[in-house]
């Protein structure tokens, strides 16, 4: 089970009852506590196991991620001395900036000859609450806002998504928009964005506005009929 720490620990049980053998059949739990974006349950199965090593990004943006949010659990480990590092960059923008700055890094990236797949844009929100539409330009490339899709018709897009939605993927490159407000995961978010990138983070500093949710508008309820007298 993957990406267990997302899970309730009543689904949990129930997955572990379509086993033969319940009690004897091995189950390998894969969670990241640090990554709990969704809810807060935990659970208290069999014997943890803790696995240090991380085979997906360097040892200096390993690093920036576990300093981005020091309750995290994890430790910091060496860095070689010949590691680059314009591995993590962060940058000061801005929301009423945010899209200039974002179109720039993409720029940037193009004339650096990477290809739009192997980029990805995360911020805190879905794109469409930030104005953005599918397929629109966004410096060189389009936007891809289709999650879990980015080959044929879209292999020449720039994906862009939450980062609740891209957990347990990766990219070459991760851009993260951090929110411009006080969120109260803003360290666990920052942290998970940053843990996904293979080779490169791009941070835009307060970039992202909050965002209200329009209120239900309330509806009257209706008058009751006037009482008639008995006949």
């Amino acid at each position: 089970m993957d990406e267990a720490q997302d899970l309730d620990p009543a689904w949990v049980r129930s997955l572990l009852g379509l086993l033969a053998n319940p009690g004897e059949d091995p189950v390998l739990v894969l969670e990241d506590p640090a990554q709990s974006i969704y809810r807060s349950a935990s659970h208290a199965l069999g014997q943890p196991w803790r696995l240090d090593l991380c085979l997906r990004q360097s040892a200096r943006l390993r690093n920036t991620a576990v300093r981005a949010f020091p309750g995290c659990g994890w430790r910091e480990v060496p860095e070689p001395d010949e590691a680059p590092r314009d591995t993590y960059q962060a940058m000061a923008s801005s929301p009423k900036r945010w899209r200039e700055d974002l179109e720039d890094q993409l720029s940037t990236l193009c004339a650096e000859e990477l290809r739009p797949e192997q980029v990805i844009v995360l911020s805190p929100h879905r794109p469409a609450r930030l104005g953005l539409k599918d397929a629109q330009k966004l410096g060189p490339w389009p936007l891809n806002l289709e999650a879990d899709w980015w080959e044929g018709d879209k292999a020449e897009h720039v994906r862009m998504g939450t980062i609740h939605a891209f957990k347990g993927l990766e990219a070459d490159v991760v851009i993260y928009l951090a929110p411009a407000y006080e969120h109260r995961e803003a360290e666990r978010l920052r942290y998970t964005a940053i843990s996904r990138a293979r080779h490169r983070v791009i941070v835009l500093e307060s970039a992202i506005p909050e965002l209200v949710v329009p209120k239900t508008p309330t509806v009257p309820a209706a008058p009751m009929p006037p009482k008639l007298a008995p006949p």
